[in-house]
């Protein structure tokens, strides 16, 4: 129920009720009391009025018990925060648990390789703008390596052109120098020794032929 026949407002008009006199300040008059009592706190006629249920302790210090806002000629009672935030919660969790039911029953088949992936296909015009923003950057970067031909080089460019080349050429005299150590000395027709146990041979050419013939005799 809204309004408490117990509060300090109608102890008030119970006592101003017979004498005749209307009461000029209803809010200072509250002030004497202590208890339960109504005030309205914020207003715009016709349409809206907020009014709060509180405690009176002392002339000067209250505590609010409950809100009541009236709209359209209809009270409501404002939720308090714990109320207001429990609500959320619960259609923030409901909202979630739905999503996650609705991707369970939509999920991929599972691959070792990549495990439960979701093929996502972007919008055409999302593909059209990227490739024009990439064809842009391209000409971008046509333009600014143009540009940078024709800057002229500075000192530090011409310094590190040399270097490079002084170590090209180290590296190919390198290169040159360990194929011509490494190559193996060509073997001469005229005389070829090959040990073999127990028998030494030397192989004589003689008229076009070739004949071995041992050492040991």
């Amino acid at each position: 129920m809204f309004y408490d026949k117990q509060s300090n407002n109608q102890v008030l008009r119970m006592q101003t009720m017979h004498t005749g006199v209307p009461l000029v300040n209803e809010a200072e008059e509250l002030k004497r009391f202590t208890g339960i009592e109504f005030a309205l706190v914020h207003a715009e006629p016709p349409s809206l009025f907020i009014i709060h249920k509180r405690e009176r302790l002392s002339p000067e210090e209250v505590r609010p018990l409950a809100a009541y806002f009236i709209m359209n000629n209809r009270i409501y009672q404002s939720p308090d925060v714990y109320t207001l935030i429990s609500n959320r919660l619960l259609t923030t969790l409901h909202s979630l648990q739905k999503s996650l039911d609705i991707l369970r029953s939509h999920r991929p088949a599972y691959t070792p390789r990549t495990g439960f992936v979701w093929p996502i296909v972007e919008p055409a015009e999302t593909s059209k703008k990227r490739g024009r923003d990439e064809d842009a950057g391209d000409a971008e970067d046509v333009e600014d390596l143009s540009g940078a031909r024709k800057l002229p080089a500075s000192p530090s460019d011409t310094k590190k052109h040399q270097n490079s080349m002084l170590l090209f050429n180290a590296m190919r005299t390198t290169a040159v120098h360990a194929s011509a150590s490494f190559t193996l000395p060509s073997v001469s027709s005229e005389g070829v020794a090959a040990d073999t146990p127990g028998t030494v041979c030397s192989i004589i050419r003689h008229s076009g032929a070739y004949a071995c013939r041992s050492n040991d005799t």
